[in-house]
């Protein structure tokens, strides 16, 4: 496939994402990528799509957000534990 490079009306948040260490988030998708991943998926004519279809945002709320997946789910997996355990009583 021919390399498109990055898709021009983003050239600006590439810029500030890699100076302050931000990443490229889309709400619709809800995916997120890093700015060099997005430029390699666009390099390859994918996710080309304009400014208001991303956010640019700091990945440790990503981490954070997993966390407390995490943990919901830990709980949600000893509370089912607990239950099917008392369902044997």
């Amino acid at each position: 496939m021919e390399d498109q490079g990055i898709y021009e009306p983003l050239r600006w948040m590439f810029e500030k994402a890699r100076r302050d260490g931000l990443w490229f988030f889309s709400s619709y998708q809800r995916m997120w990528f890093s700015p060099s991943e997005l430029e390699r998926h666009q390099r390859n004519g994918r996710f080309r799509w304009g400014p208001v279809n991303w956010v640019l945002k700091n990945p440790q709320e990503r981490i954070l957000e997993l966390m407390l997946e995490r943990t919901k789910s830990m709980r949600e997996i000893a509370s089912i534990h607990q239950r099917r355990e008392t369902e044997r009583d």
